[in-house]
């Protein structure tokens, strides 16, 4: 059950922008609950929070690789995939980018 808190606690901290707690939240329950099932996202939610609340780019793409490595086969491992490829990007760049591959015709 320690691991369903943590993982709720580091969601609720992100919500109210107390990355801080979240991030100190996602890594207890990875270190001391690596098998838990909540354990894979909560990898993805800690590197989603470094790079995008903390713009900790070096640390989030650790926490990529680290799930990549892990959990290669994870329904969210394509996300993370993109996610790497494209870190430290502005959001209007991945917009244009996408803007484009739609205008290209197949």
């Amino acid at each position: 059950i320690s691991a369903v808190y943590l993982f709720k606690a580091g969601n609720l901290a992100n919500q109210c922008g107390d990355f801080h707690t979240a991030e100190k939240s996602f890594e207890k329950l990875i270190e001391k609950y690596p098998n838990h099932a909540d354990a894979p996202m909560a990898l993805l939610l800690l590197g989603y929070t470094l790079e995008n609340m903390k713009g900790d780019y070096k640390s989030a793409e650790k926490c990529y690789r680290k799930f990549l490595e892990k959990y290669p086969n994870h329904p969210r491992a394509s996300e993370v995939r993109y996610f790497l490829k494209n870190i430290g990007k502005p959001a209007e760049e991945l917009l244009r980018n996408i803007e484009q591959k739609d205008s290209i015709p197949s």
